[in-house]
């Protein structure tokens, strides 16, 4: 399946239950913020912005707040307020699953349970695995 940059979705991970483990910034603010993997029922809501037409890289934004990005610094992601943020190719990694790898080197983001996501070699385990659900509002 292939990602559409015009829905919304929610980003999971898959090392626990794709409606409790999540992609979550710790605090909703303007400043820099870690990017957690926790349980909540609160879900944050992620755009996709392509870089390049067909090249499945994008930079990921906060639907509600577009200048709010993951920006990858020393291995660990972050949310921040940017016009880049950190560009990454989403690649498929099982039925539904995807990665979000690092173009042109080899490394992935990893989820850490209750710890700041994580930037590493990847090593094809679930915790470098992501679920990207179409977010239905109404």
């Amino acid at each position: 399946m292939s990602l559409d940059p015009n829905e919304i979705y929610v980003i999971s991970s898959a090392i626990a239950s794709a409606q409790t483990v999540i992609l979550r910034p710790e605090s909703v603010s303007d400043k820099k913020e870690p990017v957690l993997t926790v349980e909540t029922t609160s879900q944050p809501k992620w755009r996709l912005h392509e870089t390049k037409p067909g090249s499945h890289t994008y930079i990921v934004a906060l639907a509600d707040n577009d200048s709010r990005r993951l920006f990858v610094e020393n291995n660990l992601l972050w949310l921040v307020t940017t016009d880049k943020g950190t560009e990454f190719s989403i690649e498929p990694a099982g039925v539904n699953l995807y990665r979000l790898h690092i173009p042109d080197e080899n490394k992935v983001a990893r989820a850490n349970t209750g710890k700041q996501v994580d930037i590493a070699v990847e090593d094809g385990t679930t915790k470098e695995q992501w679920y990207f659900t179409v977010w239905h509002h109404g």
